[in-house]
């Protein structure tokens, strides 16, 4: 996948919209024919170790319809940071492995541009 922002507002009470397109363009998306839009609010900023956002897909699909909360723990640790992802109410239409494929990939590629001294 690649993800695009339509605005993003890293400010108090601020959030971002996504539109996140399938590399595979037959894999349907849940917004559209390949592709996810995703409103995020952001609920809690507890820097350096905690944020805590409410997440709504654009979709027709009652599946996909409600809203999840994603929050994103930050431990030190020996020669880093433990990120932990946490999803709740999550709608019925996400599965686990909807969530666990892109998670996993964005932790590589923040470990990626860490990695490069981008810090």
């Amino acid at each position: 996948m690649s993800g695009r922002f339509s605005w993003f507002d890293a400010g108090p009470g601020g959030g971002y919209r996504m539109t996140l397109t399938y590399d595979d363009e037959s894999t349907p998306g849940k917004s559209g024919e390949n592709y996810d839009v995703v409103e995020v609010r952001f609920v809690s900023v507890d820097e350096p170790r905690r944020l805590v956002e409410e997440a709504d897909f654009v979709s027709v699909d009652p599946e996909l319809a409600g809203t999840m909360t994603i929050t994103w723990a930050l431990e030190p640790v020996d020669g880093g940071t433990l990120v932990v992802i946490t999803a709740t109410d999550v709608p019925d239409g996400i599965s686990s492995r909807d969530h666990a494929t892109p998670f996993a990939s964005t932790l590589s590629n923040l470990d990626a541009y860490l990695t490069r001294g981008h810090h």
